[in-house]
């Protein structure tokens, strides 16, 4: 039979109440949930497209098509938000590339000034009916992504802001 006296059973109490609390400090953090990034993915955009349509000459507003408070699942019970505006504006001279490309980039411009989002991708085409600039662009702090796209056709221009989560744990 094996005795433990009091002093060593005291001092194996407290090892093991260190080492759990080593453990626990040790763990990484478990990142945020998908309602958190999704908080933040909305203030992001609702502040970039707040400033450009503040900024924009034309003042065509941005209509919310996914407002990012939902959840979708994405399995092993996690979930990914969405957040999407477009806007739609006509006239003259919005089939230049020009024209579509600066629309992207200051869209992209008031995105970078959240601090979070790093652009990743440009892609251009123009093709003689349509054209069409993407700003791709990541944010790894809240785990989204986001994307810019600017489309012209015929007399119809259309920007669009899209972000998603990374899938994320619920809670």
């Amino acid at each position: 039979m094996i005795t433990v006296s009091r002093p060593a059973a005291g001092l194996a109490a407290t090892a093991t109440t260190l080492l759990l609390t080593l453990t626990a400090c040790g763990s990484p953090a478990p990142g945020p949930t998908s309602a958190q990034a999704g908080a933040e993915l909305r203030a992001d955009l609702s502040r970039s497209i707040h400033g450009f349509e503040k900024d924009d000459y034309n003042k065509a507003l941005f209509t919310v098509t996914s407002s990012g408070i939902r959840d979708i699942p994405c399995g092993s019970g996690k979930a990914k938000r969405t957040y999407t505006a477009r806007r739609t504006t006509g006239g003259q001279g919005i089939n230049d590339p020009g024209f579509i490309d600066t629309a992207v980039d200051a869209m992209s411009t008031y995105l970078s000034e959240s601090g979070h989002y790093t652009p990743a991708r440009r892609r251009f085409q123009a093709r003689p009916a349509q054209h069409f600039s993407t700003y791709d662009m990541t944010n790894a702090t809240h785990h989204a992504n986001a994307t810019i796209t600017g489309k012209a056709t015929g007399q119809k221009f259309v920007l669009t802001i899209s972000a998603t989560t990374d899938c994320l744990r619920v809670s």
